[in-house]
């Protein structure tokens, strides 16, 4: 087996809001550890030790911290027929795995290698029961919080599937939804919940009372267009993976708007249908890019200096650390490759002194080519 590697990638665009700098692309997973490109990620957990879950076309791979590929699982369960329709993914503090078997009603509960240790559930819209499950996470005291969609409800479980309590029911109002999708907790043990075509986030308690409500329609800070997901890290922040407007935005634990990434494309910081999320303990944010079928990792923006070495002393480019720019003399066609030949930018520079930034560069060297120069360099992020 041909083990899947990290692919190293930075920045092409410069993000509009003025909190740009806050999250910079680290890497992306594009395979499944099999030298194959995955099918259809849909959804994805990190656990406490970094490793990374995804589910991908019935089948869950676990990567290491590194990227390295471990083991995959999911397909068959011994003892236990699946549909075809399995979604949902979560990942408790012991690294038990949890998913949903959509066509069956049920939840799946599984060791950290694939061993079957649970399951419950069955069709229907009793306690207990669920008609299109979609969403499922676990909070740090072991409960399970499942969304349905048919049945418009969240129910609450414990650690074995014993049924605790549920609430929601149609409707635009508070404790109300019209499509809940994406669940989570934070450290107190509240809980988010999307509504996917309801455009909003709803914030309750471990036992369902409402709390607070934020978010409604649009392109604008704090709006959004179809919300499959959301992931709440150790810290208490809110990330949505806002599907149709192609970002994701960072709220606080009050739904105060903080910031965003992304836009349409699907080059490195860019989404075609960022529909899955996940965070770890080092801040840093995994989402699932649907059609380019691949994972992006975010993390927070480093403190680095910048050098800058070119070959030619009469050189029209040159760096300016203060703002992280890179800025060209007079107007030119420039490229910026890795190290390892991939390119990483094209800069068509028609002013004169235009600047291009270069703050969402990952850190390593780079090498610049000025094509209607005839000029070569390099630069290093630290």
């Amino acid at each position: 087996m041909n083990y899947y590697s990290f692919i190293f990638c930075a920045f092409i665009f410069t993000f509009s809001s003025i909190h740009a700098q806050e999250y910079r692309f680290q890497k992306v997973i594009m395979g499944d550890g099999t030298g194959e490109r995955f099918f259809n990620p849909e959804n994805i957990a990190v656990d406490d030790s970094l490793n990374i879950f995804i589910l991908d076309d019935r089948l869950i791979l676990k990567f290491n911290k590194e990227g390295k590929f471990l083991t995959s699982f999911g397909k068959s369960v011994e003892g236990l027929g699946l549909s075809g329709l399995i979604h949902g993914l979560a990942v408790d503090r012991f690294s038990n795995v949890y998913f949903l078997d959509r066509s069956y009603g049920r939840v799946i509960k599984l060791d950290s290698k694939g061993k079957y240790l649970a399951h419950w559930g069955t069709i229907g819209s009793g306690n207990g029961q669920f008609n299109y499950p979609v969403g499922i996470c676990v909070d740090r005291s072991g409960y399970v919080y499942v969304t349905d969609r048919n049945n418009v409800n969240v129910q609450k479980f414990s650690s074995t599937g014993t049924f605790i309590t549920k609430w929601g029911s149609f409707g635009t109002g508070n404790s109300q939804f019209k499509s809940p999708a994406g669940i989570s907790t934070d450290r107190q043990g509240n809980v988010f919940v999307t509504d996917w075509i309801g455009y909003s986030v709803q914030k309750f308690d471990s036992n369902g009372k409402f709390l607070l409500k934020f978010g409604n329609q649009g392109l604008n800070d704090g709006e959004f267009e179809l919300i499959f997901a959301l992931n709440v890290d150790h810290l208490g922040n809110v990330f949505v993976a806002d599907q149709a407007n192609n970002r994701v935005q960072k709220f606080t634990n009050n739904g105060e708007y903080m910031t965003q990434w992304g836009e349409f494309g699907k080059r490195a910081g860019q989404f075609d249908g960022a529909d899955g999320i996940a965070t770890d303990t080092l801040g840093n944010v995994y989402v699932i890019d649907s059609q380019t079928s691949r994972i992006q990792i975010f993390g927070p923006s480093l403190t680095t200096t910048f050098t800058t070495e070119t070959l030619d002393e009469n050189s029209i480019w040159k760096y300016h650390s203060s703002t992280n720019t890179l800025q060209f003399a007079k107007p030119s066609k420039v490229k910026i490759w890795s190290l390892d030949g991939v390119e990483m930018a094209t800069i068509e520079s028609s002013a004169l002194n235009e600047s291009f930034s270069t703050s969402h560069f990952p850190k390593g060297v780079y090498l610049v080519q000025i094509e209607s120069q005839n000029q070569k360099g390099k630069f290093c992020i630290y």
